[in-house]
C-alpha cells in the first residue's frame, strides 16, 4: 500500500507503529523504507527487544534506545513514560525519556489514551501542553471503547465485518 501510494520512502509523513520490534525489523528487510515507530508498552518499553538483548525490564535506558535507532525513527510511549508521578498521584516533572529519545536521534510520539472529551477545548489543550510542555514530537491518541464499540457496528452494516481498520 506504501508503495502504490508513493509513500515507501524515508521523508514520507506517515509512520508505520508497531509493538513487537520484530515486526519492524521484518519490515525493513522486505523493503519497508518509510519511518517506523515503535510502540512501547508502560513502563518497561519493548519487553520482547530488551528480553532478546538481555536488558532487564524497567525505565528504558539510553542503550536501549540506541537498539530501537537501528531501525525505527521514532519511539511511541504511554504518556506516563513521559510524565512523572509522585507516589500519590499527582504530576511531577517530567522523565527522561524524550531528552534521551532524542539524543538517540528519534523522535517521540506520545499515545495516550481519550474519551470522546479530549475534543473539548480542555482536552485539546492538554494534548498541547503534552506536546510542548513535554517535548514530544507528535502526539496522538487512540478512540475511546464507546467509539471502538461504534465504528465496529457502522463498519459491520456497511462492509459486512467489523474489522473496519483493514479497510482503511
Amino acid at each position: 500500500a506504501l508503495d502504490g501510494a508513493g509513500l515507501n520512502r524515508p521523508d514520507a509523513p506517515v509512520f508505520v507503529p508497531a509493538h513487537d520490534p520484530a515486526v519492524l525489523r521484518d519490515l525493513r528487510s522486505r523493503g519497508l523504507r518509510a519511518p517506523a515507530v515503535q510502540l512501547l508498552t508502560s513502563p518497561s518499553g519493548p519487553y520482547e527487544e530488551r528480553t532478546r538483548h538481555g536488558i532487564t525490564p524497567g525505565p528504558l535506558a539510553r542503550a536501549d534506545l540506541d537498539l530501537v535507532a537501528e531501525y525505527a525513527q521514532a519511539i511511541g510511549p504511554d504518556k506516563t513514560q513521559v510524565i512523572g508521578w509522585t507516589a500519590d498521584g499527582r504530576l511531577d516533572r517530567p522523565t527522561p525519556l524524550v531528552t534521551d529519545a532524542h539524543a538517540a536521534g528519534l523522535q517521540v510520539h506520545a499515545r495516550t489514551f481519550r474519551a470522546e472529551r479530549s475534543y473539548l477545548p480542555v482536552g485539546l489543550r492538554n494534548l498541547e501542553n503534552l506536546r510542548k510542555r513535554f517535548g514530544c514530537d507528535h502526539v496522538f491518541f487512540s478512540p475511546s471503547e464507546s467509539t471502538l464499540i461504534k465504528l465496529n457496528r457502522l463498519c459491520f452494516r456497511l462492509m459486512g465485518d467489523m474489522n473496519w481498520h483493514a479497510h482503511c
